[in-house]
């Protein structure tokens, strides 16, 4: 959850780039009911992990997958209303 924050804050998209990192953070605490304190540690262990990307790599596959199957059903599932919703707003 924090790359992901970090990327969308770092990326402009979140209220024409004038969210902080720390205001996102708080609002995804809220929204998802997860805990994030100590964010920065945890961003400080990621970079030094072996594969920091790991989680944004899998999350990637999600997506692909669900793109997939959707394409061979021939329609979208009510899940990908949300992936719509995020795309669109690339």
């Amino acid at each position: 959850m924090i790359l992901i924050v970090r990327a969308l804050v770092k990326s402009g998209r979140i209220n024409n780039g004038l969210a902080s990192i720390k205001d996102v953070i708080h609002f995804v605490q809220i929204i998802f009911n997860v805990d994030l304190k100590d964010y920065h540690r945890k961003y400080q262990d990621i970079k030094g992990s072996h594969d920091p990307t790991k989680f944004l790599d899998y999350l990637k596959e999600v997506i692909i997958d669900d793109i997939d199957q959707s394409d061979e059903k021939g329609h979208q599932s009510k899940g990908n209303n949300i992936t719509y919703i995020l795309y669109s707003c690339y």
